[in-house]
């Protein structure tokens, strides 16, 4: 009679065992695919923020760095020109400021074509140009003044300064026009690093609840096969 009971167990735990074995094949793999789903989601999430921050370090930094030499080269340019009016009548003196000032102008030129590389916008870019004929109109006042000064037409610095007045308004609107670009290239960093923040706390969002989903799902499993379990056993 007890072999009588055991064939009946078997014949009665075999189905049993095997839908245990189907439940726990669909809880693993949906395991497997939460897990896989976590990682992927932390990879898409890092590299995101891994190019926003490039991206902020090589382009926004690089322009307003460029911006604010912009400036810097604009100002040697004012402060050489009083000089060299300064020195009339001292040709040697007014030959080295000379030098001086076509060294802040070819600066000047140089960072305008590197923000030309690095602006993104067209809008930034009608900036650049306008900033361009500001320096080219001041460019040919001041040499048509120092040309003056080096004729004799102009023989003491408050007439070469007052000769010059009339192109003080180009380089006075590039001076403030490369502390705007300056000034607004710092604004969108500060966006884009609030944004970063806000990318960031998603990604590792959607990562715990996966997470826990995750831990959910192996809880589930867990209490479901000790029932199976359990009952097999009372049978």
């Amino acid at each position: 009679m007890g072999a009588a009971r055991t064939n009946e167990d078997c014949v009665t735990t075999g189905p049993m065992d095997e839908g245990l074995g189907k439940r726990l094949a669909v809880g693993v793999a949906i395991m497997s695919f939460l897990i896989v789903a976590v990682a992927l989601s932390g990879r898409l999430g890092l590299r995101h923020v891994v190019d926003t921050t490039q991206d902020i370090l090589v382009r926004d930094t690089h322009v307003s760095e460029e911006a604010l030499n912009a400036r810097v080269a604009t100002l040697l340019l004012r402060r050489y020109e009083k000089d060299y009016f300064l020195n009339v009548g001292a040709p040697d003196k007014q030959a080295d400021y000379l030098e001086k000032w076509k060294a802040a102008r070819e600066g000047l030129r140089t960072r305008l074509d590197a923000l030309d590389q690095l602006v993104p916008s067209e809008e930034d870019h009608a900036t650049l140009r306008a900033m361009r004929a500001d320096l080219t109109t001041y460019l040919a006042g001041f040499e048509k003044v120092a040309g003056d000064v080096r004729s004799g037409a102009l023989a003491t610095p408050q007439a070469a300064n007052g000769a010059i007045a009339q192109y003080k308004d180009a380089i006075h609107h590039m001076e403030e026009t490369s502390e705007a670009i300056a000034g607004a290239s710092d604004i969108k960093m500060d966006k884009r690093l609030a944004l970063l923040k806000q990318d960031t706390a998603q990604t590792n969002n959607q990562m715990t609840l996966i997470a826990l989903l995750a831990v959910a799902v192996a809880a589930l499993i867990g209490m479901r096969a000790r029932g199976v379990m359990k009952a097999a056993t009372a049978l």
